[in-house]
């Protein structure tokens, strides 16, 4: 009776991890079904070079930050990947889990695709073509997000705006990029994108790094404060660029982290997969 009992349970067991590996294994192909499409709709720009010169008219702090971050002459860059590592919380009052990850950007258009996997469940959130979407799945299998809307298309894009001290040729000043002075340590970045202009305050601090981003951002239906903390730079690719990032939402001037990343490996205007 018991060897019956094992047996089935066996049998069962069995089954659910041809299913989870038929379903992770569709999982990842739409993973990387969309990082094709992204890199399918983006404009090489990086013939372009930086010049100091242009930089004359922006606000100081900001100025100060690409003569650090950047190298007079190199070129732009059109896509990045990057991998990190790091921990998670599902929810505020959640513990932290560990999270692995990969991602994909582009410049021109903005857009990025991310995948991250924790234990028992993995997650895509995505901007491409002026779409957001966030969708996770349990065990590859049961899906427990699926948010797409106008709101996660503004929420998405900001994202891109924050994470792009990743690759800071895409916060230079252009026809959609506008910087404006606000004091010797922040200044409002305002970006231009499908007929908005969302804008989130940037910190600086005395090494002329950028260490914060600030903004309003959707949280579902919500819109809320919203943030990124940047730490750690290191010169890659003769940029200087943060390897640690930390998201947060803030209430009553408390600050709510939910995501600590530590980049591991980031390469740059290359579309080769990992």
């Amino acid at each position: 009776m018991i060897k019956n009992i094992l047996l089935i349970l066996f049998i069962i067991l069995f089954l659910f991890m041809i299913i989870r590996f038929f379903f992770k294994y569709k999982f990842n192909k739409y993973f990387y079904t969309k990082v094709e499409k992204l890199f399918e709709l983006s404009e090489d720009i990086s013939n372009q070079k930086v010049n100091f010169e242009n930089l004359k008219s922006l606000p100081g702090p900001v100025r100060k930050y690409f003569r650090y971050s950047l190298t007079d002459g190199i070129h732009y860059i059109s896509s990045v990947r990057m991998k990190h590592e790091g921990e998670f919380k599902m929810g505020k009052d959640k513990g932290w889990v560990p999270i692995k990850g990969r991602q994909y950007y582009t410049s021109e258009p903005p857009g990025f695709v991310w995948k991250g996997d924790i234990r028992f469940a993995s997650a895509i959130d995505s901007y491409i073509d002026g779409e957001g979407r966030l969708m996770a799945k349990a065990f590859s299998i049961f899906k427990v997000i699926d948010l797409k809307s106008d709101k996660m298309n503004e929420a998405e894009f900001m994202r891109w705006l924050t994470e792009a001290v990743l690759f800071p040729t895409a916060l230079l000043p252009s026809r959609n990029i506008k910087w404006e002075y606000i004091d010797q340590s922040s200044a409002k970045l305002i970006y231009k994108n499908n007929g908005n202009a969302p804008e989130c305050k940037v910190f600086f601090n005395d090494k002329n790094q950028i260490t914060e981003f600030k903004s309003k951002r959707y949280d579902g239906e919500k819109i809320k404060t919203w943030g990124g903390i940047v730490s750690n730079y290191k010169r890659i690719n003769n940029m200087m660029i943060p390897t640690q990032i930390e998201a947060y939402w803030e209430k009553n001037d408390k600050k709510s982290r939910y995501a600590k990343f530590s980049i591991t490996e980031i390469d740059y205007n290359t579309t080769k997969l990992f």
